[in-house]
């Protein structure tokens, strides 16, 4: 649970929340208040590596090319790239694609 609870919020050191803001962010996202406060209460330990960052944008992009399947990911990235770019191009938009496949290759493997 608290690996999905990841592509939720998102769970890196610059954008470091509170266990309320968590709780309110996991209700708008649809889970019951009993699954919010447990997963707010979950403080994960800080892993090696490179943070976990802009979970959320593959979460919203999926949405997308769920309801309208024709979608290209370039129009998608114009919708939901959160880069800071003027413009978002072919590049913002592979970039989602991909994160969009490891978050569908994360949800088969959870059986969700």
């Amino acid at each position: 649970m608290a690996e999905l609870a990841s592509w939720i919020a998102n769970a890196s050191p610059e954008t470091a929340t509170s266990a309320r803001d968590d709780f309110r962010q996991y209700l708008s996202a649809g889970l019951t208040p009993e699954q919010s406060f447990a997963l707010s209460q979950e403080r994960p330990k800080k892993k090696r590596g490179r943070p976990v960052s802009k979970r959320r944008v593959a979460v919203d992009a999926l949405e997308m090319r769920l309801q309208n399947p024709k979608l290209s990911w370039t129009r998608v990235a114009i919708k939901v790239c959160s880069c800071g770019a003027p413009k978002h191009d072919s590049q913002c938009g592979q970039r989602i694609r991909i994160q969009t496949i490891e978050l569908t290759g994360t949800l088969k493997r959870l059986g969700v």
